[in-house]
């Protein structure tokens, strides 16, 4: 009798944990305060080959990857700006490849769904 209730409860487990991560990624409003953007490396040689790799990660409430997100970052002069994933993935990832030929700092900042987000990065070619 105690195996079958063990073997009950850790089934439930699994049931609520799979259909709440069902539910929370894919479509769906994301979080402006959860969302973030970031730069690897923060630093680059202002050749117009070195690439800093600019990864904005898309949320929701829940702080889980919202999916099919369309994101742009804000241009900055003296910038080249590649999109690799233009439409956040399951996890809410959308990746950027930028390059300058001038040295100089820049704060770069991203758009969802033409809304701004309040996270920005800040990055410098030298």
């Amino acid at each position: 009798m105690m195996i079958m209730i063990s073997v009950i409860m850790a089934l439930n487990r699994q049931y609520i944990s799979s259909r709440a991560a069902e539910t929370s990624v894919g479509y769906g409003t994301f979080s402006n305060e959860n969302s973030y953007v970031f730069a690897s490396p923060v630093s680059a040689v202002g050749d117009g080959i070195s690439i800093i790799r600019i990864t904005v990660v898309v949320l929701n409430n829940q702080g889980l990857g919202v999916e099919n997100q369309i994101v742009q970052l804000k241009e900055e002069n003296g910038l080249r700006i590649e999109t690799i994933l233009g439409k956040t993935d399951a996890f809410g990832r959308a990746i950027f490849d930028v390059t300058s030929n001038s040295p100089g700092s820049y704060k770069i900042g991203a758009v969802v769904s033409d809304t701004p987000l309040s996270s920005q990065v800040s990055v410098s070619f030298r």
